[in-house]
């Protein structure tokens, strides 16, 4: 949706919008924090007939469990600054081409 199309919307419409949207990006985000850590605790920590012996990590597990979320978060960071990057580009040229008109 774009600006125009939002700014045809009521007021009542586009608080709707925004609260749906705030929703989408909860929803959004537990999942990416849910596969975060699902996708380290099976990479970094020993299960099965090894897994569990004591109720606290052994300090290899916390090490690969730290490297494991840095990357990921890391990889977020990135696309957040690549999709921004897009984001104002697109915006740029849209307003040339407004300009243009």
């Amino acid at each position: 949706m774009n600006s125009q199309m939002a700014g045809q919307l009521s007021a009542r419409d586009q608080q709707e919008l925004l609260k749906h949207l705030e929703l989408e990006q909860l929803k959004s985000q537990t999942t990416l924090y849910n596969h975060v850590i699902s996708e380290c605790f099976e990479n970094c920590c020993q299960t099965g007939w090894r897994g569990f012996s004591s109720k606290s990590l052994e300090a290899s597990e916390k090490a690969c469990l730290d490297k494991c979320a840095q990357k990921y978060f890391l990889l977020f960071q990135r696309v957040g600054f690549r999709f921004a990057e897009m984001n104002a580009q697109k915006t740029q040229e849209q307003m040339m081409q407004q300009g243009q008109k």
